[in-house]
């Protein structure tokens, strides 16, 4: 089984320690040049949403101690839920690649309707300023190894980001481009060669 360390944010798997999603994608962070203090408070609202989102699926969350700011990300949630009749069945789910050996945690995973089809679908929250071209390798990373610790009729056939913004709206897209997974391995080979020479 997976084990995750909150305190250090590492993935292990029987006592071996595994490089994890963000930190191997992070040569394709754009974020240069942006105050630290921003970068920091952007991260602790993109987990507080998170959380509240989690929480919201599991009939869980206290809606009246969120903050106002907060409470306009979860109603572009909960616009999202409604328009799209997405049944999340994972959510944050902790997956690791059997043979690639990385881990992360996928943000929801479930039934998307489209049309008299239902698709598998992963869906990756964002509540940043735009859905970076990025997105597109890290779901890979996600549905891959989901995949691969999976049966076939429980793999993710599509993957998308959704953005939750200030406003109360959302913008979904997809990314299911063939090169993402292309693009993720290049960066775990660096990761580990970098890991190595260290």
């Amino acid at each position: 089984m997976i084990h995750f360390d909150p305190s250090s944010h590492t993935y292990s798997l029987d006592g071996r320690k595994l490089p994890n999603v963000t930190s191997i994608l992070s040569p394709l962070s754009v974020y240069a040049g942006i105050p630290q203090h921003l970068l920091e408070a952007a991260a602790q609202r993109g987990n507080d949403v998170h959380k509240a989102c989690e929480l919201y699926l599991w009939d869980l969350l206290d809606e009246e101690s969120l903050c106002d700011e907060y409470k306009s990300y979860l109603a572009g949630f909960k616009k999202f839920l409604h328009e799209t009749r997405f049944q999340a069945e994972q959510v944050e789910e902790r997956v690791y690649h059997k043979t690639l050996l990385y881990a992360g945690t996928l943000d929801m995973g479930g039934l998307l309707p489209s049309g008299k089809k239902t698709r598998r679908a992963l869906i990756d929250i964002k509540t940043t300023f735009a859905l970076l071209a990025s997105v597109g390798p890290q779901t890979a990373a996600y549905a891959e190894a989901w995949n691969s610790m999976h049966d076939k009729d429980q793999h993710f056939v599509e993957r998308f980001g959704l953005q939750l913004k200030a406003d109360g709206t959302y913008k979904m897209l997809p990314f299911n481009h063939p090169s993402d997974m292309t693009i993720f391995r290049s960066c775990l080979n660096v990761h580990n060669f970098m890991r190595k020479a260290a």
